[in-house]
């Protein structure tokens, strides 16, 4: 549906893209090294290399990493890769047929599935090897690699083009298609 690494889910016709974001050893000290200080709850604190900016000149280590004592007295710090953190755009708008409203340009609101309550996605039929031509579940379009014989294909302009063939086929390089071997 969508190329991205971001999570996604849908609330009240809505949907939410969910970013992932590092959590920071030092968060509010621009740069800084990280010591041994057993006085601090993580036994490590933050010292801000750049004193009258970037934050505080010294504060203890976020507890939201773990900490290695290093024997030159420095921490290394191993922090999580974050939290979620709920981000309205983009939205998408969905009609009462679960269609959606605001696609890209250059690209059509194609159901999932044949299923009159499927969700839909935004696909460019141009290119998509999914919805060739068109929106497949709606029979319009093709899925280029259900085609008889085709190991590997593409969509170009709308039309499915095969590039290799299985076993048993060969290529036309006249229609990209694959034809049994007879």
């Amino acid at each position: 549906m969508f190329a991205h690494p971001a999570i996604l889910a849908f609330v009240a016709g809505t949907l939410f893209l969910h970013t992932v974001s590092a959590a920071s050893p030092c968060p509010g000290i621009t740069n800084y090294n990280i010591v041994v200080d057993n006085t601090s709850p993580t036994g490590c604190k933050c010292v801000n290399t750049t004193p009258g900016k970037g934050g505080p000149a010294k504060k203890n280590a976020s507890a939201s990493c773990t900490y290695t004592h290093n024997a030159d007295g420095t921490c290394t710090p191993t922090c999580p890769t974050g939290s979620r953190r709920r981000r309205s755009e983009p939205k998408i708008y969905l009609n009462a047929d679960r269609s959606i409203i605001n696609c890209p340009e250059g690209q059509t609101s194609c159901p999932i599935t044949s299923s009159a309550l499927s969700y839909h996605e935004c696909a460019n039929t141009q290119t998509d090897l999914d919805n060739c031509g068109g929106c497949t579940a709606l029979d319009q379009g093709q899925v280029c690699g259900k085609q008889a014989g085709v190991r590997s294909a593409s969509c170009n302009n709308g039309v499915c083009q095969a590039h290799s063939c299985r076993t048993g086929y060969t290529l036309d390089r006249d229609t990209w298609k694959c034809n049994r071997i007879d």
